[in-house]
């Protein structure tokens, strides 16, 4: 029954050109057909089930980037898009980032991630004389980023931020924060950065999860220049 489910398998399904979700949907179909009609249990484990594509993350440009930032007049919006293309940051963790985390004298930014982890990142030269003037100008209290109470800031002010910026700049297509962050990824690795600093500074677990972004592109933490130090942004 095995080899007659795979050969009809091949030839209905596969050459007909059907889909991860419809090969799925046909193999347990006939799974519970023979169970059901001929009470047989079919042994699938021969019969290889179609593997989840995982979807290649969406990036920008340089120049898109550029674009975006350039419609940006408010320093502290300025800062958290740097944090988010220039040091990787996700949402949250722009969110959650403690002033007392920005180190501006030793030049790190320790950021606390997923699992309550921290891990440090290089803000490179042109990010730590921004992040000086913010701190000068907004003398930010226990969250580096806060909002209008002085409180946290918000993930969904951040999103309109990036929705909005992208809007003015002329960027044909959805975008949303995390995009950012994959950008950030995808730049160092065309850029040749090894892979082990890119796994650090996104505070990936496994390299197995940083190395989607080696489909994108087949092009220790001061080694990794901070990409913002070759734009005049």
């Amino acid at each position: 029954a095995g080899e007659l489910v795979k050969e009809f398998l091949q030839k209905q399904v596969l050459e007909s050109g059907y889909g991860r979700t419809s090969q799925n949907q046909a193999l347990s179909a006939l799974q519970n057909y023979y169970r059901i009609v001929y009470h047989i249990d079919l042994h699938t484990e021969a019969i290889p089930r179609p593997k989840h594509k995982q979807p290649l993350p969406k990036v920008l440009s340089e120049d898109e980037f550029v674009k975006m930032y350039s419609q940006c007049n408010n320093e502290k919006h300025q800062i958290i898009l740097k944090l988010m293309y220039g040091c990787g940051l996700r949402r949250n963790e722009v969110c959650n980032l403690k002033t007392e985390d920005v180190n501006i004298e030793r030049e790190l930014i320790f950021v606390k991630g997923k699992g309550g982890k921290y891990r440090a990142i290089n803000p490179g030269v042109r990010l730590i004389e921004d992040i000086k003037s913010y701190v000068k100008n907004y003398k930010p209290g226990t969250y580096f980023i806060e909002g209008q109470t002085k409180g946290k800031y918000s993930g969904s002010s951040i999103e309109k931020i990036v929705k909005r910026l992208a809007e003015k700049a002329g960027l044909k297509r959805h975008l949303h924060p995390h995009m950012l962050r994959h950008t950030f990824a995808t730049h160092h690795m065309e850029k040749g950065t090894e892979l082990r600093l890119i796994q650090e500074a996104l505070g990936h677990a496994s390299s197995k999860t940083t190395e989607i972004y080696t489909k994108v592109s087949r092009k220790s933490i001061k080694k990794m220049r901070n990409l913002l130090d070759d734009m005049e942004i």
